[in-house]
């Protein structure tokens, strides 16, 4: 069942780190409205120390879980593609960033929406392999951004 949207409008209830619209849609049979977060699109890595036969996963606070006991998620290394940068640019900035290593041997494999109910963000989903000689930091996150990473 493919509908068709007659009109859509927005308006804008908040315009900070994600933006955040009041979207109205009309269609052939009803009228509605949805909260939408426009986000920017992300990678996500599922990085491998070779040497080690590893993976890396990276803890940190995240605010869905601010009212739990603990407020951390265990995660792959992810982050936000910056304007103008490519795919795999992210990936070795935020590999760089949060784990340490310059990632090799670069594998995309597709991407998704994160949640298409309320987010435009895609998640652009990678593989790649670390050496313990293409360490380049202790990682941990980019302090400007309050990241406070445990890898």
């Amino acid at each position: 069942m493919k509908q068709k949207i007659q009109k859509v409008s927005r308006k804008v209830l908040l315009n900070e780190f994600y933006p955040v619209e009041k979207v109205y849609i009309q269609t052939q049979d009803q009228e509605f409205d949805r909260l939408l977060c426009k986000a920017k699109s992300a990678v996500v890595v599922l990085v491998k120390n070779t040497d080690e036969d590893c993976f890396y996963f990276v803890r940190q606070i995240r605010t869905c879980k601010v009212e739990e006991p603990d407020p951390t998620l265990m995660e792959l290394p992810a982050g936000m593609i910056e304007k103008e940068e490519q795919l795999e640019e992210t990936v070795i900035r935020e590999c760089e960033e949060e784990i340490g290593f310059t990632p090799q041997n670069i594998q995309y494999n597709g991407w998704a929406w994160s949640a298409p109910g309320i987010l435009t963000e895609k998640m652009h989903y990678f593989y790649a392999e670390v050496r313990n000689d293409n360490r380049v930091g202790t990682g941990g996150g980019n302090e400007a951004e309050h990241e406070n990473i445990e890898v």
